[in-house]
């Protein structure tokens, strides 16, 4: 018995039409990836409103795999892309994606520190978004660490400290993660990695089961929608329709 086929319940008679009721198909658990940086306005928005509300809607969240990744259209300076001594949103970033979303890159597309990184907003994003980057890795739980976020993009660019003291975290061990050389280019190159591979065209990008979302208006919405009606959260009960029911014509 296939879950997600046709069940049929009816006689079939020649001349006769079948009415056929057809369930929901059941989806493999939801994932979620939201690609930001940190000085973004729109990620800003995005992360402060409709994300935190889907993320808030109750059970959600423990429902679905969620990634955050803090990069955004940020790039390392390689050989043969524009925007080696200034940031080029234009040409240098678009450039730097070609070359090093790519299995096996080439070592130089990820600089030799963090510090090297050249980051759309500046050297404030630059920083706010290896903050989050190390906040994660010490607190890798999400329903720890997106609360953070949250904080930090409302309160950017300064808000990093007091919202980690606000919400009980460790400051001193995220910053100890930014201020290690090592552990900063780690982490930048990991989020950057990913990034590239991905191919975002800017931020805020989504990717809802990994298909790149054309818009989060609605983010909660599109989430419940994945879900089959008896696997979804609570939080979805208020916006979840119930599984339309259709009928095939079916000629015998």
């Amino acid at each position: 018995d296939v879950r997600g086929a046709m069940d049929v319940r009816a006689r079939r008679a020649p001349g006769v039409v079948v009415a056929l009721l057809v369930s929901c198909a059941s989806a493999a658990r939801p994932s979620l990836d939201v690609f930001i940086e940190s000085g973004c306005p729109e990620c800003q928005s995005l992360v402060a409103t409709e994300l935190n509300r889907t993320l808030e809607a109750d059970g959600v969240l423990e429902a679905i795999d969620f990634r955050l990744v803090a990069f955004g259209n940020s790039y390392w300076p390689v050989s043969g892309c524009a925007g080696q001594e200034t940031y080029n949103r234009r040409y240098g970033s678009p450039c730097w994606v070609r070359k090093c979303g790519v299995p096996d890159a080439p070592e130089q597309c990820w600089g030799s520190s963090a510090s090297d990184l050249m980051c759309q907003h500046g050297a404030a994003e630059c920083q706010n978004d290896l903050l989050i980057n190390c906040a994660m890795v010490h607190n890798p739980e999400p329903e720890v660490y997106m609360p953070f976020v949250t904080c930090l993009e409302k309160r950017y660019p300064y808000g990093a400290m007091t919202c980690a003291q606000k919400l009980g975290l460790d400051f001193s061990s995220i910053q100890a993660c930014a201020a290690d050389e090592a552990m900063a280019w780690q982490v930048t190159k990991d989020a950057g990695e990913a990034t590239a591979q991905a191919r975002i065209p800017g931020t805020p990008t989504l990717f809802l089961n990994g298909v790149m979302m054309a818009s989060y208006v609605n983010l909660l919405s599109q989430v419940c929608e994945t879900f089959e009606q008896e696997e979804a959260p609570l939080g979805c009960s208020s916006i979840r329709k119930p599984c339309d029911f259709f009928t095939l014509r079916a000629w015998i």
